[in-house]
């Protein structure tokens, strides 16, 4: 049955595009190599304090 070959292939066809662009450009802006950096410092040092406020 050839009809029913395109309904499979189009099941098992990756997410569709929308959803994940949007994320994209939420998570991604241009400079977001600078930023991530920034925000991995920040983090860490974050985390520093919390484990000085703990001990």
């Amino acid at each position: 049955n050839p009809g029913s070959v395109p309904s499979a292939t189009s099941r098992l066809s990756p997410l569709p595009p929308e959803p994940y662009d949007r994320g994209a450009t939420i998570d991604i802006p241009l400079d977001s190599s600078k930023d991530l950096k920034a925000k991995e410092k920040e983090l860490q040092a974050r985390e520093a304090e919390l484990k000085k406020r703990e001990q």
